[in-house]
């Protein structure tokens, strides 16, 4: 499901609503609770709502020894720039630090969706989870870039292959989680 739906929330912005609304929809029929529902599907909006495109640009678009853009504002109001900036100096290591950023950018995405969850599945599954994905995240930008090539229905160029990939990588994250909690794997 995410592996499209990603691609066009990438494309159409108005569309994170429409994600927003199909996770609630799909949290209440696996939960019958639309409190949980409701606080998941606004937490994807909430989490999906401010940026990474700087990140996101560098890791998938461009080649790693690009130029430095630390002038950035972007993750300077929520943190992210001085998380990242603790573990890699934006200014003389740009593409590492982008990569540090997305990863907690990802993590920023998910937890908002996961900690609703937290209330009908235990702490695990959702927070392991929302943690998976934003790890991810970053290297579905870097083998975007990998494979920014291929011509995947008209979609070509390194940052939409990513969005393809990322997707990919929440349909599988989140198919591990389920069957994780319904006791296939676990």
């Amino acid at each position: 499901m995410f592996t499209i739906l990603n691609r066009l929330r990438g494309t159409w912005g108005w569309f994170s609503k429409v994600v927003g609304i199909l996770i609630a929809v799909m949290v209440y029929l696996c939960s019958d609770n639309y409190y949980v529902a409701t606080a998941a599907g606004l937490g994807y909006v909430l989490g999906e709502s401010f940026g990474w495109g700087a990140w996101v640009g560098t890791l998938s678009c461009r080649p790693r020894n690009s130029s430095v853009q630390s002038d950035t504002t972007e993750g300077r109001n929520n943190g992210i720039f001085w998380l990242a900036s603790r573990v890699y100096n934006p200014k003389t290591e740009w593409y590492n630090f982008s990569i540090v950023a997305l990863a907690i950018r990802g993590v920023y995405w998910w937890l908002p969706v996961a900690i609703p969850l937290v209330y009908l599945y235990g702490y695990y599954i959702p927070l392991i989870s929302a943690i998976v994905l934003g790890v991810l995240f970053p290297v579905a930008a870097v083998l975007g870039y990998r494979f920014r090539n291929l011509n995947v229905i008209g979609w070509t160029g390194g940052w939409e292959i990513q969005e393809l990939i990322y997707g990919i990588m929440q349909d599988s994250v989140i198919g591990i989680g389920v069957l994780i909690w319904i006791g296939f794997l676990g």
